[in-house]
C-alpha cells in the first residue's frame, strides 16, 4: 500500500532523484515526523553507485539496514566508518578494556603526574581525540577541559599541575597516539581520531546521508565529508 507523502517529503525525494539546485541538502524536522522513514524512502530514488547512511548508533544502523531497498546503500555508524578506514592501514581490533590506551598514553605524556592528574589528562585527551582531533597546542583543548570539568583542583595547581599542564600533556598524548602504530586494539576515540589525524579517509561513497545530523561533532562531520 502506497503512503500519502507530504509536499515536503516529495520535495526531498526529488532532490534524491537528482533534481538538485544545491549540492547539499539539510532537512529540519521535529520529533515524530517520520525522519527515518523519509530517509529510507528517499534513498530508494538515489542514482548514486554507493551510498552511506550514517546512523546515530549501531542498533539504529542494523534496523535501518533491514529496511533499505536500494542495493547501493548501507547504514553504518560514523565510528564504524572510521574503524573501517583504520583497518585499511592497520590490522587492529576494538579494545574491549575501556580507557586502557588512554591511561597508557597519559602516562607516556606525563610520567611525573600523580594519579588524579593522570586521570584528567586521560579523559581530556580522549575527549579531544573525539571532538578536536587536529588539536596541537594546549590552547586548542582548554575550552574542552573547562566544558567537561577536567580542571585540576587548586591544591594541584599550587604544586604545578595546573590547567595548562593538563592541556599540554593531553595534546602530547594525542601526538603519541598519532605516532604510535596501533598493534593490537584501538578504542572508540581512535576510530574518529586516527582517520582524520593520519589522513586515512578516502572518498569511497558517492552520497552520504546523515541521520540526526544536529548531534554530530565537527570530527564526525569531517569523517562524513572525508568519505564522500
Amino acid at each position: 500500500m502506497s503512503k500519502n507523502w507530504s509536499t515536503q517529503q516529495n520535495e526531498i525525494f526529488s532532490w534524491f532523484r537528482g533534481e538538485r539546485a544545491e549540492s547539499n541538502l539539510v532537512v529540519r524536522a521535529r520529533a515524530g515526523t517520520g525522519k527515518t522513514t523519509t530517509i529510507v524512502e528517499a534513498i530508494r530514488y538515489a542514482p548514486e553507485g554507493r551510498i552511506l547512511l550514517a546512523a546515530f548508533n549501531k542498533m539504529i544502523a542494523e534496523e535501518v539496514n533491514s529496511r533499505l531497498a536500494n542495493p547501493a546503500a548501507e547504514a553504518k555508524t560514523l565510528h564504524a566508518v572510521g574503524f573501517a578506514a583504520v583497518r585499511r592501514y592497520a590490522n587492529v581490533r576494538i579494545d574491549s578494556v575501556n580507557g586502557r590506551r588512554a591511561d597508557d598514553l597519559a602516562k607516556a605524556a606525563a610520567p611525573a603526574a600523580p594519579p588524579a592528574i593522570l586521570t584528567l589528562i586521560a579523559n581530556l585527551h580522549t575527549k579531544a581525540r573525539e571532538i578536536v582531533p587536529l588539536a596541537v597546542e594546549p590552547a586548542d583543548v582548554r575550552d574542552l577541559a573547562i566544558e567537561f570539568d577536567l580542571v585540576p583542583d587548586e591544591e594541584w595547581s599550587s604544586e604545578g599541575f595546573d590547567l595548562f599542564y593538563v592541556c599540554d600533556a593531553a595534546v602530547r598524548a594525542m601526538q603519541i597516539a598519532e605516532d604510535t602504530k596501533p598493534v593490537n586494539g584501538i578504542d572508540f576515540a581512535d576510530m574518529i581520531y586516527l582517520p582524520i589525524r593520519k589522513r586515512w579517509l578516502t572518498p569511497i561513497y558517492d552520497l552520504v546521508v546523515v541521520d540526526e545530523a544536529q548531534d554530530m561533532t565537527i570530527a564526525q562531520l569531517m569523517i562524513a565529508r572525508g568519505v564522500c
